[in-house]
């Protein structure tokens, strides 16, 4: 037996979480977990599937691929960046009142931490965690094939949803929850439910074979996400003709709607096509293809930090982009990411439009593949000019590399040769160290393509 499948089987054995008894508003216990939270055998039925394709051979990523670097790397940003629930009541972060639903029902779960400020947040002590930061969180592990630190992930991204479920009522994560306490922010971001549901639904194609218990269980919480973000974020108050909105919160509702391309997911998409068939998400993926090639259209081929329903850049009204709604700044910056990996698994020829309309103005701009060497802030989208916010650092280089993975073979080599080359810097924070581990994980060959 391997080490794998020893791992899974003792994850399998564990209590997830207790279900959530009598209240009137908590969502039932999913498929695979007993009154008591205990995983159940289930049918061969209850597990998807997904069909069998071929690998798609258009893309460039492979080039200059270094598998063996983000394994260094890997530990390193867990080593940094995530919690364990006995780490956090050994600080003081939490304590025994606070933390008692995951004392309770999931002893073991992680969290990812964020340097953040808002809403009360301590930045010295990171004592917030963000949805996002769950989302690719559980996407690192899950492409690590990390399973115990992915399923332990996945634990306090359920267990944030189950507890206040009674609050939300809804399946979307909380955006900001402090340590294993408590929410500072019950509105959701749409990317990282996003990003939580395609975890889960890849863990379930992953483990079909092996542990297909834990897989259906995995995949029943994802569908559960993906309808939520269907009647909250793309139908409903937040309707613009499919496209995506940014939260569930009434800010997100207001004239005119704010838009963020970099919350553009086709490859979530895709899946969830696969698995809630019920729902037009091919219409999601060819209305939002549209909508960042107008964006792109209207300026030098980047697309903005946030925009309007025309593609124009605008303020959003969370009001945290004075400097970087009309860059490809620091929200934008993860739309190259995704995109580029639309078109490794699937080849979508509107993802190489949009991949090489991007390259066309960045592959001029980038001819020495260093940070120290790439401008330090970020383009704006408009007229190309240098703006007064600042890049990502290695992450921005990570993203433009990718830009060039459709048509670039050359400068897109040397772009990754000179990426990886950057190295794991100990100086960078949450989102550039945390960025830096997903792009260099597509670059280097990690996303597997499991059906």
């Amino acid at each position: 037996m391997t080490i794998k499948r020893i791992l899974l089987t003792s994850i399998i054995a564990v209590s997830l979480f207790s279900a959530c008894g009598d209240d009137p508003v908590a969502p039932t216990p999913e498929p695979g977990l007993s009154s008591t939270g205990i995983i159940t055998p289930i049918s061969s039925s209850s597990v998807y599937v997904p069909p069998v394709s071929s690998a798609v051979q258009a893309s460039f990523i492979g080039l200059g691929a270094n598998p063996l670097l983000v394994d260094q790397w890997y530990p390193q940003w867990k080593a940094k960046y995530l919690a364990t629930l006995q780490d956090d009541l050994a600080s003081g972060l939490t304590s025994n009142l606070m933390g008692g639903w995951f004392i309770n029902n999931a002893p073991s779960a992680v969290r990812v931490k964020w340097n953040g400020s808002s809403n009360g947040c301590l930045s010295a002590k990171q004592s917030c965690t963000v949805s996002e930061g769950m989302g690719y969180g559980m996407l690192i592990a899950l492409f690590q094939e990390d399973w115990e630190t992915f399923h332990n992930l996945y634990l306090y991204a359920y267990g944030s949803v189950t507890r206040d479920y009674g609050s939300t009522g809804s399946y979307m994560m909380p955006w900001i929850m402090d340590s294993f306490s408590e929410w500072k922010d019950l509105s959701a971001a749409t990317d990282a439910d996003l990003d939580i549901a395609t975890a889960l639904v890849l863990a379930s194609f992953k483990l079909n074979a092996i542990a297909p218990d834990l897989a259906a269980v995995y995949l029943a919480h994802a569908k559960n996400v993906i309808n939520a973000i269907w009647n909250e974020t793309i139908v409903g108050l937040c309707s613009q003709n499919y496209l995506i909105c940014s939260g569930n919160s009434s800010m997100w509702y207001k004239e005119p709607v704010t838009f963020n391309l970099s919350y553009f997911a086709p490859v979530a998409f895709r899946l969830f096509q696969m698995v809630d068939p019920a729902h037009d998400w091919n219409a999601v993926i060819t209305a939002n293809y549209n909508y960042m090639k107008t964006a792109q259209n209207l300026g030098v081929g980047l697309v903005p930090d946030w925009s309007d329903a025309s593609g124009l850049p605008v303020l959003s009204p969370n009001g945290s982009s004075t400097l970087t709604y009309n860059t490809y700044g620091k929200e934008a910056v993860r739309s190259a990411w995704r995109i580029a990996w639309d078109y490794y698994w699937f080849g979508a020829p509107d993802a190489k439009l949009v991949l090489d309309k991007m390259a066309g103005f960045i592959v001029p701009q980038i001819t020495t593949f260093a940070v120290s060497s790439m401008p330090s802030k970020a383009f704006v989208t408009t007229d190309g000019s240098v703006s007064k916010a600042s890049t990502q650092a290695v992450a921005h280089l990570g993203s433009y590399c990718l830009m060039g993975v459709a048509s670039y073979a050359e400068w897109y080599q040397n772009c990754v040769n000179g990426f990886n080359a950057e190295g794991w810097n100990t100086s960078y924070s949450y989102f550039t160290h945390i960025l830096q581990m997903m792009f260099a994980q597509l670059i280097n060959g990690k996303y597997v393509k499991p059906f």
